[in-house]
């Protein structure tokens, strides 16, 4: 059975007592008082899709994230404090849907999405001090690509424009 869980609470991150935590697929992070993702994630270890909402003291989403190792879909949205995505997200072997929105204080996407073997889509949107794109990403099995709403991305890799099967949208890059 699927279960999906939405969980806002200003105290910290906890599951609540009785939660089948193995049978969670879908969990929804929504807590503006949180600096860290929770050790306590590592037990869901069936999550396919994870969504971290309105994070507005999110600094860092560190290694943690390595230890999801079902997560299919990744969506970090409006968490305007965080500056770096761990390394470690290339350990997400099912990875295929990565959306970063509305994140200004990110500067630098992490190599290693280069790495992330089944990535179809990654959609970057109103990252205003992100400044470039990886170098490799345009080698990865990537199929689409979005961008808008980041002004601090000058090029693009050349890598992106060797792709025979890429889709690349930009939109709004002034």
């Amino acid at each position: 059975m699927n279960q999906f869980l939405n969980w806002a609470n200003k105290n910290g991150i906890t599951i609540p007592e009785n939660t089948a935590v193995n049978d969670i697929t879908k969990l929804t992070i929504s807590n503006p008082h949180i600096t860290e993702l929770p050790e306590s994630l590592s037990e869901l270890s069936k999550l396919s899709e994870l969504e971290i909402l309105d994070c507005n003291r999110l600094t860092l989403i560190g290694d943690i994230i390595e230890q999801l190792p079902s997560l299919f879909s990744f969506t970090v949205w409006n968490c305007p404090s965080l500056i770096k995505l761990s390394d470690k997200i290339s350990k997400l072997k099912k990875l295929q849907f990565l959306h970063i929105r509305t994140c200004h204080s990110i500067e630098f996407l992490p190599e290693s999405i280069s790495n992330l073997d089944k990535l179809l889509s990654l959609t970057i949107c109103d990252c205003s001090k992100l400044q470039e794109i990886p170098d490799n990403l345009g080698k990865s099995r990537l199929r689409e690509l979005f961008l808008s709403g980041c002004p601090n991305v000058k090029s693009l890799p050349t890598s992106l424009m060797q792709s025979d099967y890429l889709r690349l949208v930009l939109a709004h890059n002034k």
